[in-house]
């Protein structure tokens, strides 16, 4: 009997508390990283920034979008400037910043 009143509070509970498991993001992400997907958007991140610490200090960087990490779902893009022209704008800035460079852009 105990085991017939569980099935069907699971039954009910599953009909009242629907899970797509087509969205879940915590598949989604394992699928992201079973196929190696977030593992190469980390090798780019990794390799951008070992890219920007070859600059001389006080040199003023400007990068192409081709050579910025590419983004991909589920993770918050590296890059997310609204205004990737303007040395002031404060991703921007901050990157200047922390690899002591005069300027930071990205065309």
């Amino acid at each position: 009997m105990f085991v017939i009143v569980c099935f069907a509070l699971i039954v009910l509970s599953s009909k009242m508390f629907p899970h797509n498991s087509e969205n879940n993001k915590y598949l989604e992400l394992n699928r992201q990283l079973a196929s190696g997907e977030v593992q190469r958007y980390y090798t780019e991140c990794r390799d951008f920034y070992s890219k920007v610490d070859r600059y001389k200090k006080g040199s003023d960087v400007v990068f192409a979008y081709e050579d910025m990490p590419i983004v991909i779902a589920n993770v918050k893009p590296y890059y997310d400037s609204q205004e990737p022209l303007n040395p002031e704008n404060w991703v921007n800035r901050d990157i200047s910043t922390y690899y002591e460079l005069n300027s930071f852009i990205v065309k």
